[in-house]
């Protein structure tokens, strides 16, 4: 998680404005925790589609499609199971769902995608907004304790970052990465409702409301690229001479079989490629 601070940005229109402030949030300092995503699957055609919540809720406040503009019911759509994370639909729920075996379709199935790990056959797949339809926002009351990672602030290890900040300085900030920093599924970046931008741009929006300044910020990353191709497009982010470079490569390395310390190496190398052009230039690796 990169967004670790807490705020909001009001350039937009209310609602969005409203679904940033819960989203730039820390959850685990809060009592409630706002529409958190859910995908349900049907196991088997013997039990109900269910999905599991990260805590077990107090009071669920309200159960939503992801656009946020149709509104579940419980006992209509969904139940709750009583002192459990678990929310089990209906028979006649208007929530939407997969069963399991749909998420591993033949070969050569549309809407998938080869698998890569843990046997042969593909995966669901699909670009767009296709999971962002499938998914169920809830919002409920908790008293449990966040017992996962914890995000801390990185102030210090970015010195120049923060000396910038702090002292109202322009920042530029730039993302290099693959398709989920390029946006892709983001609603705002496939054009559906709530609209909200993909995670890069509500970190600089989130860093120039915190600390007053503006923040430039370039998005460099491209769908389907690894880090081989980042070490030969890596003057493009040289050309914007950053301040800050957001490097978010992996998913595509993995699935081509790089090495861990290929990996490592090719990361290494765009970074020192640019200390070379820009050398107050810091890092975050995501």
């Amino acid at each position: 998680c990169i967004a670790v601070f807490a705020g909001i940005v009001f350039s937009c229109g209310e609602k969005q404005a409203e679904s940033e402030k819960w989203i730039l949030g820390r959850f685990w300092e809060s009592a409630v925790m706002n529409s958190e995503s859910l995908f349900f699957i049907r196991e088997n055609d013997n039990e109900m589609p269910k999905a599991s919540l990260l805590f077990i809720p107090e009071s669920i406040l309200s159960v939503k499609n992801a656009a946020e503009d149709v509104v579940y019911i419980e006992g209509k759509d969904y139940t709750v199971q009583s002192g459990s994370r678990i929310i089990t639909l209906t028979k006649n729920s208007r929530i939407p769902f997969k069963r399991k075996k749909d998420m591993y379709p033949p070969a050569d199935s549309p809407q998938s995608i080869k698998r890569y790990r843990f046997g042969d056959g593909n995966l669901f797949f699909s670009e767009g907004y296709v999971f962002h339809n499938l998914q169920t926002a809830v919002t409920y009351e908790y008293s449990g304790k966040w017992n996962g990672y914890i995000p801390g602030f990185a102030g210090k290890n970015l010195p120049n970052t923060l000396k910038k900040l702090k002292n109202s300085n322009p920042l530029n900030l730039v993302l290099f990465g693959d398709s989920i920093s390029e946006g892709y599924n983001a609603s705002g970046y496939t054009g559906v409702p709530p609209y909200m931008p993909p995670y890069g741009e509500l970190v600089a929006r989130n860093l120039e409301y915190i600390y007053k300044t503006k923040v430039n910020f370039t998005n460099r990353s491209l769908a389907g690229k690894r880090t081989g191709w980042g070490i030969d497009n890596i003057y493009t982010v040289i050309a914007d001479n950053p301040d800050l470079v957001i490097i978010a490569f992996g998913m595509n390395d993995a699935s081509g079989k790089l090495t861990p310390g290929q990996y490592s190496a090719n990361v290494q190398k765009m970074m020192s490629l640019v200390r070379e052009r820009c050398p107050g230039a810091e890092f975050i690796l995501a």
